[in-house]
């Protein structure tokens, strides 16, 4: 998801939407491993609404129908009540599941909360022990979906027989059927009281309404896959589920032998966003980090502004930020209420570790929200922040606010007392990387809490006592746009409907990132499959859902070959990247993916992220199985080239087959051509190094040693060095160069390049004493006079002041789907030779020479470029660029989109 507008005038336009707000709400169980000192034995949960006329919610455990408690709450009275205590032994099979009840459909577990009229309020449970301590924020409505990742962080600490981590799942209607795949295959989880009873490599269980699973991944050895295999996993249905995520307990740390208890609930994945702030704890940097878990490939991360990602993962991976990125950062001492900007290309989950200290056992988990103008406007209220079921607690919020809001209009009430805007004031911090976000820590916070604001928020809360520490973190999940589908009859377009969340003023939707003309209500019934979104509007906030992908009723297989090189001689290596993706409403079955690889090739190594390999001669069977919707998996295969006796194109081809019919409607990239040269790699040496001097005289290059004939070029790798002509070298300035030697290719040999290094030294001046240096205040310049003189060098000439070039970003013009015109004019040198040019691009704003660019001849003046390989129907930021000895610069930055 992205902002499309700033935050023009959204004091005035905020969304009404309150947080986590809903009249329903689903809790499902989790799991943790017990020991007599190591466990959350009190559960507690606390129901709040800023109603002021109370109402009754109803409470149901599991599948019954009998209540099983009723809480009457009202903006001044909290709701609170406790469930069975933990024992040694027993858990108490609602909150926490027991070892019998694990990996076992059941119908005890996990709570449903109704108010019966419709009233919305918040349910927040909070678990603790001596040295335990945790906090799951329920997110209502927003909860449901039907398709989820599995998060959390990576669980590396010593005490490794009492690490665990868990996922629970509730069904919201029956005959709901539940697929739990993309671990990794050595995983294994509890069955029962055997903690690695399950070990296949996907797991499918059907649910009816109120039935609750439990997966455990306990952490068994010191290098179990558990640790982290599990981070990632796949969750879908077909029908709406509830799902929240439990290290219990957890250490971040590798080796630590202390761990402290974290959990939360989590939303589906059509309701994500790609822009994040994190506001740390009390802890030190391993313990404050944030962790991006990928839905889709390619996915981009960004930090804190910069246009260079950190990193890129796909559907699946996680990768952590460290706390070393935060704008207040420690190894050792506590820095509270720093702030971080994560940006993804894609649709991301963001999980945050925070702390209430610097010790290590205090660390808690958070689900993060998208920041965006929709955002909520008030937190009413967070009951009694300081008790954790019966354990008193100190810490305080964390504040993120649009910086369209005053301070003087953020108001924080406590108990009885209100933040002063001087606190407030003092607390504040920008945020790195964008102009729309402010953040806020404030500490020694004790009884309800409310935040209000007249535009977007979102509050969370870091506590400790002692060895426990506790969070949580209350945003506007449920106003977030989401698109559902409606499927109707057989699935078959156009049987289904897409259904975006009612209430915004306006409509627009796209598919593949085209608008669709005239489509400006909630729903749209497509005729034809695609990636749709749409972009809702309220006041000057504009803002785009997630992409719902929508397929036709036939399933769909989409195989995909890519080589590192597509020319190659005996004796190298290439490898090839093969994708299938599977999109579709029903289970894939018996899916083989044949390869046949061209006979100049011998077979390396092949790697597969899930499935196995088999081969005979030169087929090679990738046999993956069963696949669910949407699921994607990678094959790497690693070859090297025989001896070759002549040339000849040979190509690498993708099968598929399966128990279903391929409508490949979707259009593959099943095979790859190479060019197999006949030609021997030459040997080369003896491309020394150079050393001279400015004012020294040119000279000419003495080539490598080679078996080959082939004819050598040389290039300068900066040109304000020294320039190469044929094989003589010119010497231009003071600097160091690289010089490149390139063989050309014979009917025997290929072609080859080799390096060598050239430096050159400053000019000597001449002093009084007769003697060289190049100390400017010793030199003597044409006047006779030491020194160069002010803006003059030792040759008494003037100094010309150096700056990079100015340039111009011309319009984008004669747009394909996969190429486009652009270009740029340089109205200015500054001062030094321009050394390249052209255009560069990307998907992001802010595009640079370290991504997609072009190199165009010549210096001032105009120049036209082609920007080639790019993607249809996508968006892309472009800018013109001129290089000198001082830098490159770059022009104003223009946007297109290439055709379908």
């Amino acid at each position: 998801m992205k902002k499309i507008l700033l935050f023009t005038f959204i004091v005035l336009q905020a969304y009404s939407g309150l947080c986590q707000l809903s009249d329903l709400h689903y809790l499902p169980p989790l799991k943790q491993e017990s020991s007599p000192n190591y466990a959350i034995f009190d559960h507690k949960l606390y129901l709040t609404t800023p109603s002021v006329t109370s109402f009754v919610v109803d409470v149901y455990r599991g599948t019954s129908t009998s209540l099983y408690t009723s809480v009457t709450i009202s903006k001044s009275s909290a709701g609170t009540f406790t469930l069975p205590a933990t024992t040694t032994s027993v858990e108490n099979n609602i909150s926490m599941m027991d070892n019998a009840n694990t990996g076992i459909v059941q119908s005890i577990g996990g709570l449903i909360f109704k108010s019966r009229n419709g009233e919305k309020f918040y349910v927040n449970y909070r678990g603790k022990s001596g040295s335990q301590a945790t906090s799951i924020t329920s997110k209502g409505r927003a909860a449901l979906g039907t398709a989820f990742k599995w998060g959390g962080m990576p669980n590396r600490g010593g005490s490794y027989t009492l690490l665990s981590n868990s996922m629970g799942i509730m069904a919201t209607e029956d005959n709901t059927t539940v697929n739990i795949f993309g671990y990794k295959s050595t995983c294994t989880f509890r069955l029962g009281n055997d903690p690695a009873g399950i070990t296949s490599d996907a797991i499918s269980i059907t649910l009816n309404k109120g039935q609750s699973y439990v997966l455990e991944a306990p952490v068994t050895a010191t290098l179990s896959p558990n640790i982290d295999g599990w981070l990632g996993a796949s969750v879908t249905s077909d029908k709406p589920i509830a799902m929240s995520v439990g290290q219990l307990h957890v250490q971040p740390v590798l080796n630590v032998t202390n761990q402290d208890c974290g959990a939360d609930q989590i939303i589906p994945e059509n309701t994500l966003g790609r822009d994040y702030v994190f506001v740390r704890g009390n802890g030190a940097d391993q313990s404050e980090f944030a962790i991006i878990v990928a839905t889709q490939n390619g996915t981009k991360i960004f930090v804190n502004g910069s246009t260079t990602e950190i990193a890129t993962i796909n559907n699946g991976e996680y990768y952590i930020v460290p706390g070393s990125y935060y704008s207040t950062s420690s190894t050792t001492t506590s820095v509270p209420g720093g702030n971080m900007y994560v940006q993804t290309s894609k649709e991301a989950y963001a999980f945050q570790c925070l702390a209430g200290s610097t010790l290590t056992q205090t660390v808690d988990l958070n689900f993060i929200a998208p920041v965006n103008c929709l955002l909520s406007n008030k937190v009413d209220n967070i009951s009694n922040i300081t008790d954790i079921a019966g354990l008193t607690m100190t810490g305080g919020i964390t504040l993120i606010a649009s910086t369209a809001i005053a301070d003087a209009d953020i108001v924080v009430n406590y108990g009885a007392n209100t933040v002063s805007l001087a606190t407030l004031q003092a607390a504040k911090k920008s945020v790195a990387g964008t102009s729309d976000w402010k953040t806020f820590y404030l500490n020694a916070l004790s009884g309800d809490v409310s935040v209000s604001a007249p535009g977007p928020i979102a509050v969370g809360f870091i506590l400790v006592n002692s060895n426990a520490g506790a969070s949580g973190y209350f945003s506007g999940f449920e106003t977030l746009p989401t698109i559902n589908v409606n499927v109707s009859g057989d699935g078959c377009l156009p049987g289904s409907t897409l259904v975006a969340t009612a209430g915004f003023p306006s409509y627009a939707w796209y598919r593949n990132g085209v608008v669709i003309p005239g489509q400006t209500n909630n729903t749209y019934t497509p005729s034809i499959a695609g990636d749709y979104y749409v972009i809702v509007s309220t006041g000057s906030c504009d803002y785009q859902s997630a992409s719902q992908s929508l397929y036709d009723c036939n399933p769909e297989v989409v195989t995909s070959v890519v080589a590192d090189k597509n020319s190659v001689n005996s004796g190298q290596t290439i490898t090839f990247s093969i994708k299938a993706a599977y999109l579709g409403y029903g289970n894939l079955s018996n899916l083989v993916i044949r390869n046949q690889i061209p006979s100049n090739l011998n077979v390396v190594s092949a790697t597969p992220s899930y499935g196995t390999w088999t081969a005979s001669g030169s087929d090679f069977n990738w046999n993956i199985g069963t696949m669910y919707p949407s699921e994607e998996h990678r094959l790497t295969v690693v070859t090297t080239v025989k001896t070759l006796s002549t040339n000849e194109t040979q190509s690498y081809v993708l099968t598929n087959t399966q128990t279903q019919v391929d409508a490949n409607k979707v259009v593959d990239d099943p095979s790859e051509s190479i060019l197999f040269l006949a030609r021997v790699i030459p040997s080369q040496s003896n491309f020394n190094p150079h050393s001279k001097q400015v004012g020294q005289a040119n000279f000419n290059l003495t080539p490598p040693n080679s078996n080959s004939t082939g004819a050598f070029t040389y290039v300068s790798s900066d040109t304000s060095v020294v320039k190469i002509i044929g094989d003589q070298v010119i010497i231009v300035g003071q600097g160091n160069a690289n010089i490149t030697a390139t063989q050309a290719e014979t009917a025997t040999y290929a072609e080859k390049s080799i390096q060598t290094s050239i430096s050159v030294l400053p000019k000597n001046g001449l002093i009084k004493t007769g003697k060289l240096s190049t100390t400017s205040a010793q030199v003597v310049n044409k006047n006779g006079a030491r020194g160069f003189g002010a803006g003059h060098n030792q040759y008494g000439a003037p100094i010309v002041s150096l700056n990079t070039p100015t340039v111009y970003t011309k319009t984008i013009s004669n747009i394909t789907s996969t190429s486009a015109s652009a270009g740029g004019i340089v109205i200015s040198h500054g001062g030094k030779d321009v050394t390249a040019r052209g255009v560069c691009w990307r998907r992001l704003p802010g595009a640079t020479i370290e991504h997609n660019f072009t190199n165009d001849a010549g210096t001032i003046g105009a120049f036209n470029s082609s920007m080639t390989g790019l993607s249809p129907n996508t968006l892309y930021y472009v800018r013109a660029y001129a290089t000198n000895k001082q830098g490159t610069s770059y022009g104003e930055e223009i946007s297109f989109t290439t055709s379908n």
